[in-house]
């Protein structure tokens, strides 16, 4: 089965600016999000599969604070979270891990240097702009 391609979220190149790419490989595993978030010539890479009800899966996050940290009202974010848009969802994952870490998310983080992200998932992030 050919992989689908949801988007980007954050900047247009993740790899260099942070940001994830959504897909869906179509190997029974459902949308994952690729996040990546540079730094000093480096890149954390993090791989977080994208749930139904993201309130309900990350029911330790702190919804006030979260809220208050990233300006979105908690109604909204939690609306976000049981959306059938897809990137949507995976923006309440990208906001969980801005403010608890990513960490959190994926305990299995690569680091890569930029170079090497680059060659890993630059076809990834390509494609995912050119299916939009």
């Amino acid at each position: 089965m050919a992989t689908t391609y949801f988007g980007v979220i954050g900047d247009m190149n993740p790899i260099d600016h942070g940001g994830g790419v959504v897909f869906d490989a179509g190997e029974g595993s459902g949308p994952c999000m690729t996040y990546f978030q540079p730094w000093e010539g480096n890149v954390s890479v993090y791989t977080i599969f994208i749930g139904e009800d993201v309130g309900s899966e990350l029911d330790w996050t702190d919804w006030a604070g979260l809220a208050s940290w990233s300006g979105i009202e908690e109604s909204e974010m939690k609306e976000h979270a049981v959306s059938p848009n897809v990137l949507a969802r995976a923006s309440v994952y990208e906001s969980v891990g801005g403010y608890h870490g990513f960490a959190n998310l994926d305990h299995e983080e690569r680091t890569l240097t930029a170079e090497q992200a680059e060659e890993e998932f630059g076809a990834l992030v390509d494609a995912a702009h050119a299916a939009r």
